[in-house]
């Protein structure tokens, strides 16, 4: 079993802060983090967990059940949460951006809240909380679990919001180029659409999560925060929608390139079909007329080889009539 003196030379704890009743933010360690009682003020603990150490101490500190722990703590986890009394398990995803704003890697973000402690776990880096603590060393108050809760999401949604409006941007751009001729637009187009299923698939189960958690009677949960949680509940069904839109705009313009490509494809055939049509007649007799026998017509003449191209024009003339009567041309 681990003890304070193994916990304090672990590397699984990110950042402790403690928010006191007097309005001071204190940061802790991992002796100060066992000592803690809730009477001290509110925690927010953020750990690595995929640190075995560190799940052994959430086994022993916060008493997980089976099925709890093996959700919170699961390899791939899946985007749920899970009401133990007053406390909430939660786990909900998100995605990073790199330098250029298009998605780098997707995360799973897990939380386990109680009326006095939030104990948030990533096994990945999660930029909304790294921007979070940021605001909270720059002297931003946590003033509940609720707070915190409902803080942690906005960031999580709002970003994604931002890469919705870049996809649209980003269509409309590639719209303009098809339209002036560009040939490696449909690259583009894969690449946004694999960013838009990305998406959705974070997006999607998460729906019904937040609206779920507000309407749940939690102590922690004050009115502001659940008013809170309610607004990001209903902008994130807003993005599920316009990345919905996103994609049938995109099938849309997928089956405008495969028509704008089929139909070059069709007039290079058309072309080469009345090549074809108009020199095969020709080549048949050049090729009949050049077989080494005797007999050949004119053969031994001075104008057989002028009589010849004549007829061979006669012949194209006639062909060409034709087609034009056919409407070929």
């Amino acid at each position: 079993m681990s003890d304070v003196r193994t916990l304090m030379n672990v590397r699984g704890i990110l950042w402790a802060y403690l928010f006191t009743s007097t309005g001071k933010v204190q940061t802790l360690d991992w002796p100060a983090v066992a000592r803690w009682q809730g009477e001290d003020g509110f925690l927010w603990l953020h750990l690595q967990c995929n640190d075995h150490v560190v799940r052994e101490w959430l086994h022993q500190s916060i008493h997980l059940d089976l099925i709890t722990g093996a959700a919170l703590l699961a390899a791939e986890p899946r985007a749920r949460h899970l009401r133990a009394g007053d406390a909430l398990g939660v786990i909900l995803w998100g995605v990073n951006l790199n330098d250029a704003g298009d998605i780098a890697d997707d995360f799973a973000l897990r939380l386990w809240i109680e009326p006095r402690r939030v104990i948030s776990l990533r096994d990945r880096r999660v930029v909304a909380a790294q921007d979070l603590e940021e605001r909270v060393r720059a002297g931003e108050r946590m003033e509940s679990a609720g707070h915190l809760l409902a803080a942690i999401v906005e960031r999580l949604i709002n970003q994604v919001g931002d890469i919705i409006t870049r996809m649209e941007e980003e269509l409309d751009w590639l719209e303009e180029r098809m339209m002036g001729g560009a040939q490696n637009a449909r690259v583009q187009l894969h690449q946004l659409r694999r960013q838009t299923i990305t998406l959705r698939r974070v997006l999607a189960p998460q729906r019904g999560i937040l609206s779920a958690i507000a309407s749940e009677d939690y102590t922690w949960l004050d009115d502001p925060s659940r008013s809170r949680l309610r607004e990001v509940s209903d902008r994130l069904i807003r993005f599920v929608e316009d990345l919905d839109v996103l994609r049938e705009h995109m099938t849309i313009f997928d089956e405008q390139l495969t028509a704008r490509q089929n139909d070059q494809l069709n007039r290079s055939m058309y072309r080469l079909t009345l090549v074809t049509i108009i020199f095969l007649p020709l080549t048949f007799i050049t090729g009949l007329l050049g077989i080494n026998v005797g007999g050949i017509p004119g053969g031994g003449s001075a104008l057989g080889f002028f009589l010849v191209v004549l007829f061979l024009v006669g012949v194209l003339i006639v062909e060409i009539l034709m087609l034009i009567r056919m409407r070929w041309f």
